[in-house]
């Protein structure tokens, strides 16, 4: 058995519209707190079977603290026993919504 971690940073999580199709790659979540930082939004969001992870979005995702959201990973890294990381990139799917 190999134990490996996933590691992402919070600006390479994009949120998908809730009219999406359901992927098998999406996380759904629920905002447990949303804070706006000037030129970006910082979300706190709870994913079942996941955890807690940090969202950075664009001032225009208006997020508010109990919405439920769906995540899409676009890029990030696995780490395996003894090997360096591999990056996994995803482009993104009918849906995703990527704030710049």
């Amino acid at each position: 058995m190999v134990n490996v971690t996933v590691a992402i940073r919070p600006e390479e999580l994009a949120l998908v519209a809730s009219t999406a199709p359901l992927h098998d790659k999406v996380w759904p979540a629920t905002v447990t707190q949303a804070v706006d930082l000037g030129h970006y939004r910082r979300a706190l969001v709870e994913a079942p079977g996941i955890g807690t992870l940090k969202v950075y979005l664009a001032k225009a995702a208006a997020l508010q603290e109990g919405e439920r959201v769906r995540l899409y990973p676009l890029r990030y890294l696995v780490y395996a026993d003894g090997c360096p990381p591999m990056e996994v990139r995803q482009a993104p799917v009918e849906g995703v919504v990527v704030y710049q």
